[in-house]
């Protein structure tokens, strides 16, 4: 019998996180955003969450998931965006607890149309994000970021 394949062969994350980075910078034009958006991790009870961007203005809290992942999503990644869904869902209801907060506003960030596909039509996904108010945006890579991006899922052999 052959040995079993590791899962994973690299997991380090670097380029994903430099293109949230870049994604981040984007966003604040795209959602004409008035104020920094950066990473942060959020006290929710006796655990902690974590967001790849969170940004407040003139009362408005922004909480946003950036889906790094190009071409269309596998049923690990559409879990992850329902999972990322829940979570600022859940997050918002604290969020609106604070003094001075008028309104949430929360965004799934895809890099590529073909995974934003997952939140379009009439999935009882996309009907879920609608429902809880979540919008769906996309964010392009650069060519240079696209292929970056395809060589390190190769190397890290993400499968569902």
């Amino acid at each position: 019998m052959p040995p079993k394949k590791l899962k994973r062969i690299k997991s380090d994350s670097a380029v994903q996180r430099g293109i949230e980075k870049s994604v981040r910078e984007q966003l604040v034009e795209i959602l004409k955003w008035h104020g920094t958006i950066e990473p942060r991790r959020i006290s929710y009870g006796a655990a902690v969450m974590e967001f790849d961007c969170y940004g407040e203005s003139d009362g408005t809290v922004l909480l946003a998931e950036i889906n790094a992942h190009h071409g269309s999503l596998k049923a690990a990644q559409r879990n992850k965006v329902l999972r990322d869904i829940f979570k600022m869902y859940a997050q918002s209801a604290e969020e609106y607890e604070k003094a001075g907060v008028t309104s949430v506003r929360m965004v799934i960030v895809f890099t590529n149309a073909d995974a934003s596909k997952f939140l379009d039509g009439r999935s009882w996904a996309a009907e879920a994000a609608r429902k809880f108010a979540v919008e769906s945006v996309v964010v392009p890579l650069k060519a240079a970021e696209i292929k970056a991006l395809q060589k390190t899922q190769k190397d890290q052999d993400l499968r569902n």
